[in-house]
C-alpha cells in the first residue's frame, strides 16, 4: 500500500523554539564559558557547605602553628596567627560573594528601573535623569567609592549599598537606549491605544524584552564587584578586619609575603583571580547566547 503524504499546507508545523531555550542551547554550546559556570557553581556550593567542610572555625588561633606552610595538617598553611587559611577561604567565600551578589542586585534594580523609567516617560523626566547619570559617569568611580567608605564605619552592609549605589550607572544608558528603540514599536503604540496603564506596560512588554541586557550586565558586574570589595577590603574600608574574606586575607598577607611566608597571599590571591575570571567567562558567554 502506498503510504499517503501530507501536502505541505496540511504538515503539521514544528513549535518554535523559545528565546530563552534558544539561549540555553547557544551557551551551552560555548564549552569555555559553561566550563567556568560549573567551576562558579563549584565555588559557590563550598561556600555554602563552608561550616560542614572546613576542617577548623575561621576564627581559630593556634599561636603554636603560626604562619605554618602546607601539609597534612593545614592543607594551605596557616596565618601569622595560626588561623587555618583554608577554612578562612571558605568562610571568605560566603562573605565575598555574598558582599558582591547582593550589590549587583541592588545596582541591578536600581539601574533597571532609572533606565524603562527615563527611556518611556521621556520628556523632562528623561532629561533630569539622564543628565544626572552623565554628570555621575564623569566622575572617577573607585575614588568616589573609597572617599564614601572611609567617611563609614567597616561594615560588609556599607560595602553593599556603596558599590550598589555607585555601579548602576552603566545599566540605567544601556536599558535607557534599548527602551527608546522598544516604546515606538507597534505593540506598545496597541497597548498605549486600548489604554493599558503605564505601570503595566512597563512591567509585561518592556522589562522582558530588555531583560537580555540587564541579566548579562549582572553576571559580569559580579566580578567587578568581587574585585571591588577585594580591594576596599585590602584598603581597610571594606569588610571589618575581624571578618574572613578574601580582601582581609590579602591584607594578612602584604607583610607575611616578604618574611617568606608565600603562601598566605597567594592562595587567596589566586581564588579572587579564578572566582572572577569564572565569572567573566559566564558572563561572556551570555552575552554571545543573548545578542547571537
Amino acid at each position: 500500500m502506498k503510504t499517503p503524504t501530507l501536502s505541505p499546507a496540511s504538515r503539521p508545523v514544528p513549535k518554535a523554539e523559545g528565546g530563552w531555550v534558544r539561549t540555553a542551547r547557544v551557551f551551552a554550546r560555548h564549552r569555555t564559558a559553561f566550563l567556568a559556570g560549573f567551576v562558579l557553581g563549584v565555588i559557590i556550593l563550598l561556600a555554602l557547605g563552608a561550616p560542614l567542610i572546613a576542617p577548623y572555625p575561621p576564627d581559630y588561633i593556634d599561636l603554636g602553628a603560626r604562619a605554618r606552610p602546607p601539609g597534612p595538617d593545614h592543607l594551605l598553611g596557616t596565618d601569622r596567627l595560626g588561623r587555618d587559611i583554608a577554612s578562612r577561604l571558605l568562610f571568605g567565600a560566603r562573605v565575598s560573594l555574598f558582599v558582591a551578589g547582593t550589590a549587583i542586585l541592588l545596582a541591578t534594580a536600581l539601574g533597571t528601573l532609572v533606565g524603562l523609567v527615563a527611556g518611556y516617560l521621556g520628556g523632562w523626566v528623561d532629561a533630569v535623569l539622564s543628565r544626572t547619570v552623565d554628570a555621575l559617569l564623569s566622575m572617577p568611580t573607585f575614588f568616589i567609592l573609597v572617599a564614601v567608605q572611609s567617611l563609614l564605619p567597616p561594615s560588609a552592609w556599607n560595602v553593599v549599598g556603596v558599590i550598589g549605589l555607585t555601579v548602576w550607572l552603566g545599566l540605567a544608558r544601556i536599558v535607557r537606549g534599548q527602551v527608546l528603540s522598544l516604546r515606538e514599536r507597534e505593540f506598545i503604540v496597541a497597548a498605549r491605544a486600548v489604554g493599558v496603564p503605564t505601570s503595566r506596560i512597563i512591567a509585561r512588554h518592556l522589562l522582558p524584552n530588555v531583560a537580555g541586557p540587564v541579566i548579562v550586565f549582572a553576571t559580569l558586574g559580579v566580578a567587578d564587584a568581587i574585585l571591588i570589595e577585594a580591594a576596599l577590603s585590602f584598603l581597610g574600608l571594606g569588610v571589618p578586619p575581624f571578618e574572613a574574606s578574601w580582601g582581609n586575607m590579602l591584607t594578612d598577607g602584604q607583610v607575611a609575603a616578604l618574611s617568606g611566608a608565600w603562601w598566605i597571599p597567594l592562595f587567596p590571591g589566586l581564588v579572587i583571580l579564578v572566582t572572577a575570571l569564572a565569572v567573566n567567562l559566564v558572563g561572556d558567554g551570555l552575552q554571545q547566547a543573548v545578542f547571537r
